[in-house]
């Protein structure tokens, strides 16, 4: 019998997959069913979705999208706009 895998454990190997180690990335969205998990990820610049084997930690889907989050760069024009006026 096989040990399932935890969603930490899942998040760690769709990172690795795809690259994103040294990334600021964030998990949206993680759900458990039929001994997959499915994973929202994304970065400042993309999303990716993965299908991860929860029994071999093996990735068997994924697809990433260019991805802007304008709330992440409305505060950084905000920040350097502070700075420069002070």
């Amino acid at each position: 019998m096989n040990t399932i895998i935890t969603v930490k454990e899942a998040i760690r190997v769709a990172v690795n997959y795809a690259g994103l180690e040294n990334d600021n990335y964030r998990c949206v969205e993680s759900v458990y069913d039929n001994g997959l998990y499915m994973l929202t990820i994304q970065t400042s610049y993309q999303r990716c979705e993965f299908y991860v084997d929860a029994d071999n930690s093996e990735v068997i889907g994924y697809n990433s999208e260019p991805f802007t989050d304008l709330e992440s760069l409305y505060d950084d024009e905000q920040n350097d706009k502070l700075r420069t006026a002070a």
